[in-house]
């Protein structure tokens, strides 16, 4: 646990040096995390998409039907907690609190560090199949 908590101070020491916060995200993951934008307002679940008593808010474009279907195929096929994580940090507006929770960790630190493990994950995943967002 200490080793644990040791590496998230000095993850969190090094955004602080580069002027970045924890809730930044790494420039090289940038691609990743908007594909990931754009494959949740792409993929429905069967309700309306927006609500009429809902603020407006803009949007990411969709991806194209082809696009959407290989991002969604690659979040299925990841690890459980990868997949939970990108499912409910963009398809839901759920405080971190509950996400952590559900994903099984206990702090902000600790999620925001699982968020960027699994951007990583599907960048590599990404970039093995080409998708560009």
């Amino acid at each position: 646990m200490k080793r644990v908590r040791k590496s998230l101070e000095a993850i969190q020491a090094d955004l602080s040096s580069k002027g970045r916060s924890r809730n930044d995200i790494d420039p090289e993951l940038a691609i990743t995390h908007r594909i990931l934008q754009r494959w949740a307002v792409s993929v429905g679940s069967g309700l309306p998409a927006e609500d009429w008593q809902e603020p407006r808010r803009s949007k990411p474009p969709p991806l194209d039907d082809p696009t959407a279907i290989k991002v969604d195929q690659e979040i299925q096929k990841a690890p459980h907690r990868t997949k939970e994580i990108v499912r409910l940090w963009y398809k839901t507006e759920l405080p971190w609190e509950y996400i952590a929770r559900a994903v099984g960790v206990r702090s902000r630190a600790s999620l925001y560090t699982h968020r960027g493990a699994a951007l990583w994950y599907f960048k590599g995943r990404f970039d093995a199949l080409n998708i560009r967002g």
